[in-house]
């Protein structure tokens, strides 16, 4: 975040009819890039490539306030922002809130599927060495400092993946729903029976999703992938799952 280097036509943030965002650092946009350092476009892609590029700007995906001496200040990418009854969470805002906490060592926050609010926030911790904080404060040290409903409503404790940087890997996560999709479909196309999911997340029948627990871990090779991260990607693939079958 800062101000657009020299070499850069025009840096700023607009919101979606490619207007200026009022540069009053609290109005979000997304950031918005001009100049001879961009791209031209992706490879034998040209859908892609309009797309990025409409409006003549290149489209970084990144939400963003702008204050009034210029300064852009990054809020989260536009692709991880959780939306609950019609509200926009920023998920880097609340990780921020958890790592305030002196028992956190990580965090990283999703989308868990609610069936009142479409989604509310989720949050994979993992604490420091010989530090212990219980659930129920962890929540209550995010909601004095959140908005009510910016508040995770569950918190899974747990050694996160990271990559050999030390940085948080959050493709693996995505690759595990994804391999429990097609672990899902495959029983329905020999059973000819559909799976259950919960409304609260997570599948009916406990022998499959033990099942379908251990296929994936088999897969990936990865302990990290926990019975509760496995219940809320359940929950989250529900209604693609539907759709295929």
């Amino acid at each position: 975040q800062g101000v657009a280097f020299p070499m850069m036509e025009h840096i700023t943030v607009m919101d979606e009819q490619m207007a200026q965002v009022p540069m009053d650092g609290k109005t979000q946009g997304e950031i918005m890039i001009r100049g001879n350092s961009v791209m031209k476009g992706y490879l034998k892609n040209p859908k892609a490539t309009a797309e990025a590029f409409q409006g003549g700007y290149f489209h970084s995906g990144d939400l963003a306030v702008q204050h009034a001496d210029s300064y852009v200040q990054i809020a989260d990418r536009a692709k991880d922002i959780i939306i609950s009854g019609g509200e926009n969470i920023s998920s880097v805002e609340v990780e921020g809130v958890l790592m305030g906490h002196p028992a956190v060592s990580l965090c990283a926050v999703v989308a868990k599927a609610d069936e009142k609010w479409g989604e509310v926030p989720c949050a994979f911790v993992e604490l420091k060495d010989n530090e212990t904080v219980a659930h129920d404060d962890l929540v209550a040290h995010a909601r004095s400092l959140l908005a009510g409903f910016k508040t995770p409503k569950t918190i899974v404790f747990q050694e996160l993946p990271k990559t050999s940087t030390g940085k948080i890997q959050p493709a693996a996560t995505e690759e595990a729903f994804v391999i429990m999709l097609d672990a899902i479909k495959d029983y329905y196309q020999s059973t000819g029976k559909k799976i259950g999911i919960k409304p609260a997340g997570g599948i009916s029948e406990p022998d499959i999703a033990l099942r379908y627990y251990a296929l994936i871990k088999h897969i990936l090779g990865e302990e990290w992938i926990t019975p509760e991260l496995f219940r809320f990607g359940a929950s989250r693939l529900a209604n693609k799952v539907q759709a295929l079958i």
